[in-house]
């Protein structure tokens, strides 16, 4: 006569699952995101889980929604202002300002990267209106 051994493992394996998937549960963060000069909404902010890669960008009210587990860092970026990173998960609403650049820290780098020294040489061939 043989034993019903598979039962216990069975029953260990859905137990071990469920612990595991209320462990590393995800949440949705969401909130707005500001300038901090004058308070207005940003549109098109990247929000970024720097451990997952899942982006998403604030909408025309600077709202953004996005998945983190606890301890995640979710990081904010916009052109012509400072990149910041927070710890997602702990909290579900943020509400964040991010400053400006230096303006003219940014306008030398503009003129750094369009500068070409191309060398001017004549068109041999027609081309078409």
């Amino acid at each position: 006569m043989r034993k019903n051994v598979t039962l216990p493992w069975v029953v260990m394996l859905l137990f071990s699952l469920c612990v595991l998937s209320l462990s590393a549960q995800e949440t949705n963060v969401s909130g707005t995101i500001l300038a901090d000069e004058d308070g207005s909404p940003l549109i098109g902010v990247t929000v970024t889980n720097t451990a997952t890669s899942k982006r998403t960008s604030t909408n025309q009210a600077g709202y953004f929604s996005i998945a983190a587990t606890k301890g995640q860092k979710l990081a904010f970026t916009y052109v012509g202002y400072v990149i910041r990173e927070i710890v997602g998960g702990d909290t579900k609403i943020i509400s964040l300002r991010i400053v400006e650049n230096d303006k003219q820290q940014s306008h030398n780098a503009l003129l750094e990267s369009s500068y070409s020294s191309g060398e001017r040489r004549p068109i041999l061939y027609s081309i078409p209106k």
